[in-house]
């Protein structure tokens, strides 16, 4: 018998601010698509609660944001906390306290929050969850790396918060089979890629699909998204191009040197 599935829309975001850009979104537009999701009956909790309670058949939305970037703590958290929304952070920790030097477009260079942020990110109730050590993808690296890697950002981040960290978000949102397989061996429960789709929950918990956010959307728009459960074309056609996609990655990184 086929397993049953139903869909668990989890939203991604990165930056919070203004102006506004492909990373960035405004606090007060957060803000009105939070709002309309709670007044619509969400409730709006991080990625791990969000599968356990979508599991016990609660209507839920995940919330994450990557990057762990300063303007959280200032801008994204008074939003949250006036909604009374929870979310996962993702951290990358190699870059606590220094600015983002991986290409992110209009973020490359923006403060990524220090330890003491992060303390006062989880002390505010939401869970940090680990980014990986160094910004790099992943699913392009040798086994070695990739163990290397996530276990030494999930120790210290543990190390940080005095906490378990059960959630890892993959850098530059792809990941293998085999660095699905590692990042679980690491001990982490679950993990997100992107997907543009929701996730199916009873699906595989270390490759989480995720929802973008569009800088500019309207509460109606956010709502439609969490609304279209079904998988979309565009979600299809990435499917379709990771492999191809993945060997641009590898060669891009060689050139890097982030293979050693």
């Amino acid at each position: 018998m086929a397993m049953i599935t139903s869909p668990l829309p989890i939203l991604m975001f990165h930056s919070v601010g203004v102006p506004e850009d492909r990373l960035t979104i405004d606090p007060t537009r957060l803000e009105d698509g939070l709002r309309a999701l709670d007044q619509a009956g969400y409730r709006l909790v991080g990625l791990t609660e969000a599968l356990t309670r979508a599991g016990a058949g609660e209507r839920v939305v995940g919330l994450t944001f990557d990057d762990a970037y300063a303007d959280f703590v200032d801008l994204a958290m008074p939003v949250l906390q006036s909604v009374g929304a929870r979310v996962t952070l993702y951290a990358p920790v190699a870059h606590l306290g220094a600015p983002a030097a991986w290409d992110a477009g209009s973020k490359t260079g923006a403060p990524v929050l220090d330890e003491s942020g992060l303390r006062d990110v989880a002390h505010a109730g939401h869970e940090v969850g680990s980014h990986g050590n160094h910004h790099v993808p992943l699913d392009v690296l040798p086994d070695a790396r990739v163990s290397a890697e996530v276990s030494t950002a999930r120790a210290i981040l543990e190390e940080i918060i005095q906490s378990d960290v059960p959630s890892f978000c993959y850098p530059h949102g792809y990941a293998s089979t085999r660095t699905a397989e590692l990042v679980r061996a690491a001990g982490h429960s679950n993990a997100c890629v992107i997907g543009y789709r929701s996730f199916d929950v009873g699906g595989d918990p270390m490759r989480v699909t995720r929802l973008c956010v569009t800088p500019g959307s309207s509460p109606q728009t956010m709502l439609d998204l969490v609304a279209a459960t079904h998988t979309t074309l565009e979600a299809r056609a990435k499917s379709v191009a990771t492999p191809a996609w993945r060997i641009a990655r590898r060669a891009a990184t060689a050139l890097r040197g982030e293979r050693a």
